[in-house]
């Protein structure tokens, strides 16, 4: 297990550039992959952000390598927005080949940024169930992402279909709930709750920072959201469906397939809230949920 190094540059006070959040975690290919949250808490716009990588052994020697395989202190690596306005957030990975040596300790640094002005334009989507458009403005032509339109109102009757159990009739999943919990305070205020659900729609574990959450509603909605995404995945030959995003005016809805497919988890954030960083977090909580799942 790698003990944890962080470091933020230039600083952590407020009115910096910071590395807010850090977590590891290992892929199911053995990989270690570090990752986290870069915050502009400037006043300012920053552009060109770069970060470094310094992974080392137990008698401190560097474990990274370059493109040639020689020895380096560290390697440089970009968040997924390298461009942010104040009060804007982006996510970041690193991926370490554990192959290549144990990982004893790193660390994560700020190296580089700019501040400055930047023209970033938004795309403006616009979609119709018979005639689906994207359009980029002329700024921006960036890489075009194709919009699959999905008549929900002809499987609205799934919903009723749903039926979880009260949870005060279910067994306790004390190991369960703990890891649940682990990832409720990590995820951290724009969580509003999360629940974990059986293959008959029952509630295994619910977690929530809002007191009018109700878990049974919330259940009875994962299931036919990630069925309805598999469904148009696969009439179109994209592959297999793992997870499906809902948006409200307020709110995401994130569902996602856990361990044999038949299990499922949602969890619902405030739109403040990092996209990427909640996906990497669930990504790296999948494995350990399904472990608690499996273990009854």
């Amino acid at each position: 297990m790698a003990k944890k190094q962080q470091a933020m540059s230039p600083g952590q006070n407020p009115g910096e550039l910071v590395i807010a959040r850090l977590n590891t975690f290992t892929d199911p290919q053995g990989n270690l992959r570090i990752v986290g949250l870069i915050k502009n808490k400037t006043g300012d716009l920053v552009k060109s952000i770069q970060l470094l990588a310094d992974i080392r052994d137990d008698s401190g020697n560097s474990l990274l390598r370059d493109e040639s395989g020689q020895v380096v202190d560290g390697k440089p690596f970009y968040p997924e927005i390298t461009t942010l306005i104040p009060g804007e957030s982006s996510p970041f990975s690193f991926i370490y080949n554990q192959r290549n040596g144990a990982t004893s300790s790193y660390e994560i640094r700020i190296i580089n940024y700019q501040v400055g002005e930047s023209t970033r334009a938004d795309p403006v989507i616009s979609i119709e169930e018979s005639k689906p458009d994207l359009q980029i403005p002329e700024t921006s032509k960036a890489e075009i992402i194709p919009v699959i339109p999905v008549d929900v109102s002809r499987h609205i009757s799934e919903l009723e279909a749903v039926k979880p159990k009260p949870e005060a009739q279910l067994p306790a999943h004390p190991e369960l709930d703990s890891v649940v919990q682990q990832f409720v305070t990590q995820a951290g205020e724009d969580l509003i709750a999360t629940v974990v659900t059986g293959p008959d729609g029952n509630i295994l574990s619910s977690r929530s920072n809002d007191p009018a959450f109700n878990s049974t509603i919330t259940a009875a909605s994962i299931t036919p959201i990630l069925q309805l995404a598999a469904r148009a995945g696969a009439k179109i030959n994209l592959g297999k469906v793992e997870n499906n995003m809902t948006t409200t005016d307020k709110v995401y809805f994130i569902a996602r397939f856990i361990g044999d497919g038949s299990y499922n988890w949602g969890v619902i954030i405030l739109k403040s809230a990092t996209i990427g960083f909640i996906r990497l977090l669930m990504n790296e909580f999948a494995e350990k949920i399904w472990l608690k799942v499996k273990q009854g």
